[in-house]
């Protein structure tokens, strides 16, 4: 809900934002949005691909909570590790400075 809303409110907040600050590079910050979303959902297909290979290899109980679990963080970790991929062969740099300010803090 939370994030509709944002989408729903940016084209009113944009231009108020950019006549104040004197310009918010619009089309830099698109071309980043997009890219974005572009590895959102290629990382969506790898989550889920990885996801059903989990599933029918293994076979998953339905009814066991930890395979459950398994199976989910496994999916969410080779996501994760599918966007940070997409993101570093789409030249996304906010993404890369992110990683870089994590390693930074967790002192690697």
């Amino acid at each position: 809900a939370f994030g509709l809303t944002y989408w729903l409110m940016m084209p009113i907040a944009w231009p108020l934002l950019s006549r104040r600050t004197g310009g918010l590079h619009t089309t830099t910050t698109w071309v980043a949005v997009l890219k974005m979303v572009l590895a959102g959902v290629l990382t969506t297909g790898v989550t889920l691909a990885a996801y059903l290979a989990i599933t029918t290899t293994v076979g998953a109980d339905w009814e066991s909570r930890p395979a459950l679990l398994g199976v989910t963080v496994t999916a969410s970790l080779v996501g994760l590790l599918g966007y940070l991929a997409v993101s570093r062969a789409l030249r996304i740099h906010e993404v890369s400075s992110a990683v870089s300010m994590v390693r930074t803090r967790l002192g690697r």
